[in-house]
């Protein structure tokens, strides 16, 4: 069975959208969806990506960031990530953002 998830352009960029919040607490991510008076709440992995996705990192960094901050092999990180940022846009937290547009 295939996991859903993005084809990962290297050059995207993500942000969050204005209708969300997000704040570390801890080694949590905890994000509010205001719109839809929802909570979510990541672990620690998630919040790492959480805190790169700023409007202006792009995913090729994010991605080298998780290889080396937690030692995982590239594929296994980038089919994850790609599941991560597949489930936040999903849900409506991300919006993405070229780079070429920053």
């Amino acid at each position: 069975m295939n996991e859903p998830g993005l084809h990962l352009d290297s050059d995207l960029v993500f942000r969050l959208r204005p209708d969300c919040r997000y704040r570390k607490v801890v080694d949590e991510g905890v994000i509010l969806r205001q719109t839809e008076g929802e909570v979510l709440v990541s672990n620690r992995v998630g919040a790492t990506v959480m805190d790169r996705l700023d409007g202006a990192t792009p995913v090729a960094a994010i991605l080298d960031g998780l290889v080396s901050q937690f030692e995982v092999d590239r594929p296994t990180a980038e089919r994850d990530l790609s599941v991560f940022l597949h489930d936040l846009l999903q849900s409506g937290v991300i919006e993405p953002r070229p780079a070429a547009d920053i």
